[in-house]
């Protein structure tokens, strides 16, 4: 019979699963087993650690991935990358299907002698190419318009900020100022989505933060309306470029350094420059952190991740090598495609470089989405909803009778 080598790495995600089912399904159709190597890069070293999986063992609603991940870079592993093929051949794959993200896929041009055909996977949707500069936005000419995962967390931002399911409802409340945190170490996709739950303001890390024009835009808002909301991308960075939070002591497998905690710097620096004009201490900073990436996807996430899943594997069954499973937008729909893996860009080492978020999608000076961005964002969270607010009140003072 013939075999599908399947395996997850990096961060894992709420759409895994859901890929993971639409490889099983298109195995199924066509005939193949499917191997499924177990920690990711990790399992294909160690031992060969592997299981033949079956269609009935996927959920696609559940979040997470059956076949557990690790970050594990190859390249940093003496005879890595030979020791990887070894194991993969001596199992007697026809075909591999690596689902990751930026480092996990730069592994596929090294693997010598293995077809292989990738499924992009983060959260941070930072993987693929923008439509090219022009007078018309062609979102028909995104590659990878989004990355499974990344609809999952970009709906779970935008409830977190709003008033209909998340933190305004505590702003309003108490007069709070509160800078919610969204991953994204050098894109700023997740902070944008949080448009569709109506923050005050969003500050992604393609754009340099000016600490004192944020404090002054956050003055103002908070004169008119007594709280606020910002959305706030943990890459964020400052006007020299650099970071504004990160922890040096703490670096990955890939060499990254772990981010979170830029919105507490920011909520801090705002309490001591306005604390006092505003009359409040009420500056809060919410981090969820892993909770953007966990639990089940939305329907949308799922059912895109197994169509990219079921393209895979009918690339390889075409005898296709070094490839890419994608969405691309056709109109209002998103359609599973598949491109070749060197059409994204890579810098010196091989790595893929991530994909910014498109400045035409984000407004500098008034720090929230432009009417392209909720166009780009409209496929994968549907029509942005208006904003709910509590009704407003007739407020009298005893002394007014």
């Amino acid at each position: 019979m013939k075999r599908i080598g399947v395996l997850t790495g990096g961060g894992d995600t709420s759409a895994l699963n859901a890929t993971i089912k639409g490889i099983c399904l298109q195995a199924d159709a066509m005939g193949y087993e499917v191997v499924a190597f177990i920690r990711g890069w990790a399992g294909v070293l160690d031992s060969g650690e592997y299981t033949i999986l079956r269609t009935g063992q996927v959920d696609p609603d559940i979040g997470g991935t059956i076949l557990k991940t690790s970050r594990t870079k190859l390249a940093k592993v003496e005879g890595g990358y030979a020791q990887a093929v070894k194991n993969i051949k001596t199992l007697g794959i026809d075909g591999f299907i690596p689902i990751g993200g930026d480092d996990t896929l730069s592994v596929v041009t090294h693997l010598t002698g293995v077809r292989s055909v990738a499924i992009t996977k983060t959260i941070d949707n930072d993987v693929g190419t923008n439509a090219p500069d022009g007078d018309v936005l062609d979102y028909g000419q995104i590659i990878n318009y989004y990355t499974p995962g990344f609809a999952t967390a970009a709906a779970r931002v935008a409830e977190f900020v709003s008033m209909a399911k998340g933190l305004r409802t505590t702003a309003y409340s108490h007069d709070r100022i509160i800078i919610v945190e969204a991953m994204g170490m050098s894109a700023g996709w997740l902070g944008l989505a949080a448009a569709y739950g109506h923050p005050d303001f969003i500050v992604v890390p393609e754009c340099p933060l000016v600490l004192d024009e944020l404090a002054e835009l956050v003055f103002e808002r908070y004169a008119a309306q007594k709280e606020v909301i910002i959305a706030l991308s943990e890459g964020a960075i400052g006007p020299d470029g650099k970071v504004l939070y990160e922890d040096d002591a703490n670096v990955d497998a890939f060499g990254h350094k772990k981010l979170g905690g830029c919105a507490e710097f920011v909520a801090q620096w705002l309490k001591d420059a306005l604390g006092e004009k505003l009359q409040t201490r009420n500056f809060n900073s919410v981090i969820p952190s892993y909770l953007w990436r966990c639990g089940a996807p939305t329907a949308t996430d799922r059912d895109n991740a197994i169509a990219l899943g079921r393209k895979a594997v009918e690339e390889l069954d075409h005898g296709a090598d070094a490839r890419m499973a994608c969405l691309i937008r056709k109109g209002d729909e998103l359609i599973a495609s598949a491109v070749d893996f060197d059409v994204l860009p890579r810098n010196e080492n091989g790595s893929l470089v991530p994909r910014k978020m498109d400045k035409r999608f984000y407004d500098e000076e008034k720090m929230c989405i432009t009417t392209a961005g909720i166009r780009y964002l409209e496929p994968i969270l549907g029509p942005m909803a208006d904003p709910v607010r509590p009704a407003a009140l007739s407020v009298k003072k005893v002394a007014d009778g």
